[in-house]
């Protein structure tokens, strides 16, 4: 057997373990995910200190550089920041501060040097705290970062973001906003975009968002791993995978996207949330 054949060999036998390791050969490759955590409501064993340590493990165990979380309280983020290698921005949708659910961007700061930061408000009024509009069930925000990574020296833009559950005139306009203000923020620089979106993939918002960005899963050099669905309300059948697709990553165009899994680790049969994490391995142009 040649060296290139094993090496294919080995990476295939990891694959299937469901590790995609980062390449010895390409330490400017970056491991991006999306990640709804859901918030702290559910009885045990899906309650939040039984599943805090599976969430924080699955975020180890994957070596995720940066994700984007959604549903987390602040509660939930003090423990996943008790770990020293992380750290996050963004502010509660209820009142920029605390309140309420994030969606805030966790990243390594020893990998990510963090240039500038904000949150706004899905709403006709988007700097107004705690706004909403368009028959929105929730308050929704996006917060967003612009990174450079120390080891290529390059800068990226992160967006992230939870969109309504019930009402399709939230999501569309509220990607729709997220989309006309991405230029001006991100001035040039690779844009990567994450989020449970609450829709389905040929749905008008993420449609909307195509027209702009590329879906990494359809980039990926290395075809899709994991199930399609990413929402498994607590109940995993490997047998009978989840078929709702709602958590994405998207990005803009010459990201290289390397593979593109869903991450449907368990831990006895129990699921660290009732989404599967989505992550990928990009290079940025």
């Amino acid at each position: 057997m040649t060296l290139l054949s094993a090496t294919r060999c080995f990476l295939a036998i990891m694959l299937c373990l469901g590790v995609l390791p980062a390449l010895a050969d390409d330490s400017a490759r970056i491991r991006l995910a999306t990640f709804n955590i859901r918030c702290p409501m559910d009885k045990p064993p899906n309650d939040w200190p039984s599943r805090a340590p599976r969430v924080k493990a699955l975020i180890t165990r994957h070596q995720f550089d940066i994700v984007g979380l959604q549903e987390a309280t602040h509660k939930q983020l003090q423990f996943l920041l008790s770990d020293p290698d992380w750290a996050s921005i963004g502010v509660g949708r209820a009142d920029g501060k605390r309140g309420g659910e994030y969606s805030c961007i966790l990243f390594r700061p020893a990998r990510f040097e963090l240039l500038a930061s904000d949150t706004f408000w899905l709403s006709e009024t988007p700097e107004v705290a705690g706004s909403q509009s368009w028959e929105s069930a929730n308050r929704r925000i996006c917060t967003w970062g612009r990174f450079r990574d120390k080891i290529s020296g390059k800068e990226f833009v992160l967006f992230n973001t939870h969109l309504d559950h019930r009402s399709k005139k939230a999501r569309l306009n509220g990607v729709k906003l997220i989309l006309h203000r991405m230029d001006g923020i991100a001035n040039g620089a690779p844009i990567l975009f994450t989020g449970d979106f609450n829709t389905l993939p040929n749905s008008k918002t993420i449609l909307a968002v195509r027209e702009k960005l590329h879906n990494s899963k359809a980039l990926s050099e290395i075809a899709h791993l994991g199930p399609v669905g990413t929402l498994n309300g607590f109940v995993y059948d490997r047998d009978q995978p989840p078929k709702r697709e709602i958590d994405f990553i998207f990005v803009s165009k010459g990201v290289q996207v390397h593979s593109h899994r869903t991450i449907d680790d368990t831990d006895d049969g129990l699921c660290p949330s009732d989404h599967f994490p989505v992550l990928c391995e990009i290079t940025l142009p």
